[in-house]
């Protein structure tokens, strides 16, 4: 096999190596399922929509029409529980052994939920920079190789 036969195999094995490396990242990027959008008739009770606007910063679902702070203002109200009152007696604690609370760096209160971290839609460029990227790499290779090649000596 000829010195320009291998130089050519090598620059397209990696050229292809180049372009497809990415492929797995973009396409796992691609396939993350993406938040739909959200609108007042997704909801039962107008508490289930406040809980979605106060969780989610801007109300990038316009949940709150006049920007009042009240989401679906349309909705009904989740009915409330009758609540039974009967008269308790106070039972007096039994006695336990009382231990110091823990000073120091110790969480005070237990966070719940998640973090608002954005729309998690995908970035529209991110195919096209994966491709140019990669062809800037090949290129970048490819040119390399030749020079190695005509410089080295025969």
């Amino acid at each position: 096999m000829s010195l320009f036969r291998r130089a050519l195999t090598t620059a397209a094995a990696v050229t292809g190596l180049a372009l497809l490396g990415p492929v797995p990242f973009a396409s796992a990027q691609l396939a993350t399922p993406l938040t739909g959008d959200v609108d007042c008739k997704n909801f039962q009770y107008q508490e289930e929509a406040q809980d979605v606007l106060d969780a989610t910063p801007g109300d990038p679902y316009n949940l709150d029409g006049d920007n009042n702070g009240i989401a679906c203002e349309s909705l009904p109200h989740r009915p409330k529980q009758p609540s039974t009152t009967t008269s308790t007696v106070k039972q007096p604690a039994p006695k336990t052994s009382t231990k110091k609370p823990a000073t120091g760096n110790q969480v005070k209160v237990k966070p719940v939920g998640g973090v608002a971290t954005g729309g998690g839609e995908p970035d529209g460029e991110v195919p096209g920079f994966l491709v140019l990227s990669g062809t800037l790499l090949a290129a970048t290779v490819s040119g390399g190789m030749v020079l190695y090649l005509r410089r080295r000596p025969s």
